[in-house]
């Protein structure tokens, strides 16, 4: 057991920068959604320009055990506050 522990390490492979990851995706999903009127302001985020109160929107994420998934929503322009009293929306 104790030979296992002083050996050299195994190297792990290269990983992938994030331009190399993206760029398939990328290039799948950019002319799809910019049709629909999707714009990518960041990288792996695409928004729909036109909506003015809540925007539609597609997110990259990454999970644990190297998975991604695409996930949909809205972006609000605005995020509703109460009062210090919690008796009005500002």
């Amino acid at each position: 057991m104790l030979r296992r522990f002083l050996e050299k390490r195994r190297r792990l492979p290269e990983l992938l920068s994030a331009d190399d990851f993206y760029a398939p995706i990328n290039a799948f999903l950019d002319p799809r959604l910019a049709e629909l009127g999707f714009i990518r302001p960041k990288q792996g985020i695409w928004v729909r320009e036109d909506c003015s109160s809540g925007r539609p929107m597609f997110d990259l994420w990454h999970f644990k055990g190297k998975w991604s998934a695409l996930l949909w929503g809205f972006a609000l322009t605005y995020v509703p506050h109460f009062n210090n009293s919690f008796t009005k929306l500002i």
